[in-house]
C-alpha cells in the first residue's frame, strides 16, 4: 500500500500521472490580460518596466484557475478578459527604504476590472463586465484567506464574486 502510494505520488509530480486537478483547470478558464502594462497599480515590487507587473498576472491566473476548479461545474467553461488592476494599498515613494512595503488605508482597496462569458452545456453563455471592489476589504478579509498569501485581499474579493456568479447550480427538475 505505502510503496503504489508513493509510486503514484512520484509519477504525478513527475507529470506522468494525470491529476484531476490539473485536467480539469486546461479546459474551465482561459484568462487574458488586456494592455497588463497599461493597469492603473499591478505592482507587487513598485518600480517600472514589465517585471512590475509580471507576478500579479501570474498570481492572477493562478487565482482563476483554482476558483474555476472549485466552482465551475462539468462542462463549464469561462473566459476573462482583465481589464485594469488596481491592488489594495499603495506605495509611498517618499518612505526611505519601504519602497516594496505597501501601504494599506481604508480608502486605497482592490479593484479589478473584468469582462466575462461562461458557456454551460444545454444554456445560453452568460456574459458582463463589472468592476470588483472591496471597500472592506480591511476588515479581516486577508485572514480568511491566509493573510501572508501574495494577493490575499484580491484573492478574497475574487472569491466572493466568482462564487456569486458562477457556483454551481443544480438543475430544475424536468415538470
Amino acid at each position: 500500500m505505502r510503496k503504489s502510494l508513493c509510486l503514484a505520488l512520484l509519477l504525478a509530480g513527475a507529470g506522468l500521472f494525470p491529476s484531476a486537478a490539473s485536467a480539469a483547470t486546461a479546459a474551465d478558464v482561459k484568462v487574458n490580460f488586456i494592455a497588463p502594462e497599461r493597469f492603473y497599480d499591478a505592482s507587487l515590487y513598485g518600480g517600472y518596466g514589465a517585471h512590475r507587473y509580471e507576478r500579479t498576472v501570474k498570481e492572477l491566473e493562478k487565482i482563476f484557475q483554482e476558483l474555476a476548479t472549485r466552482y465551475l461545474g462539468p462542462g463549464e467553461q469561462i473566459a476573462i478578459d482583465v481589464l485594469n488592476v488596481d491592488l489594495a494599498g499603495e506605495y509611498h515613494p517618499y518612505s526611505l527604504n519601504a519602497y516594496d512595503v505597501r501601504m494599506m488605508t481604508e480608502i486605497t482597496w482592490p479593484r479589478i476590472r473584468l469582462r466575462y462569458v461562461l458557456t454551460r452545456p444545454n444554456d445560453a453563455p452568460l456574459s458582463g463586465e463589472e468592476v470588483l471592489i472591496d471597500q472592506n476589504y480591511m476588515t479581516f478579509s486577508g485572514f480568511r484567506s491566509g493573510g501572508s498569501r501574495t494577493l490575499s485581499y484580491e484573492r478574497v474579493m475574487l472569491d466572493r464574486w466568482f462564487k456569486s456568479r458562477f457556483a454551481a447550480r443544480p438543475t430544475p427538475a424536468p415538470g
